[in-house]
This record gives structure tokens, sequence and C-alpha cells, in this order.
């Protein structure tokens, strides 16, 4: 599948909120503790009642430490970014840098899946 390119904005945009999910502790830790932990990473691009832009959460699955099974429909938001895009054709190219980024940054084992909206959208293969 081809991506759009991104515009500059949306470039300069992703890599300050690449820079502030580093400088912020809680969010910077839960990533960093989730991938230590071998918990796969997915991002959630979706909207709020009453709101035109989106937002996007960066989760990691949950897994059920009594049966040591995955539970892939149970999330744990590890950080949630407001205003990160503008439409819902901005969620490829968006999602595919800032997973691509993320993956780079944290060394993800693959990159994240991306929902739309909180339904499955893009799996990495």
């Amino acid at each position: 599948m081809k991506v759009p390119k991104l515009s500059v904005d949306q470039l300069t945009v992703i890599n300050s909120i690449l820079d502030q999910i580093k400088r912020h502790t809680q969010y910077n830790n839960s990533i960093t503790e989730a991938v230590s932990s071998n918990l796969d990473i997915s991002l959630n691009y979706h909207t709020h009642p009453n709101e035109d832009s989106y937002c996007v959460s960066i989760l990691s699955e949950k897994i059920d430490l009594l049966t040591l099974t995955e539970n892939k429909q149970s999330f744990i938001e590890l950080a949630h970014i407001r205003g990160i895009g503008k439409s819902e054709e901005d969620c490829i190219p968006l999602m595919t840098y800032f997973g691509k980024k993320l993956k780079e940054i944290y060394i993800f084992n693959k990159l994240p899946d991306v929902y739309l909206n909180g339904s499955l959208y893009l799996q990495d293969d």
C-alpha cells in the first residue's frame, strides 16, 4: 500500500509530539515498561464527542496474569495525545509515520497495529 506523504507541518507536529513523549516521565516510562515486558503496542486514532480533531492513544495489550493468556480486546492506555490529526483521511499517513518513529525510539518488535475509533484498521504482518 502506498502511503500518502505528510506535509512539513504534519511532520513537525509528529516530531514535536515524539519529543514531548520522551520528556513526559509517565508516558515514557509506561511505554518503556510495556516494551520491556514484550507487550505489543497499538495506536488508536480517534475522536471524542463534540470534537473535530483526532487524538491518538498509545496502547499495550493486557495480559491476564492468572491464566497467562493474552486478551487482544483489552488494552491499557500508556499515553493519550490530543489534536494529532484533522481528519479520518490523515489516519494512515500520520499513524504509519508515528508508529515507525515510535518503533525506532522504543525498539518495538513490530510496527504497532492501528485502530480507527477502536476498530482494527491497519495491521503489521
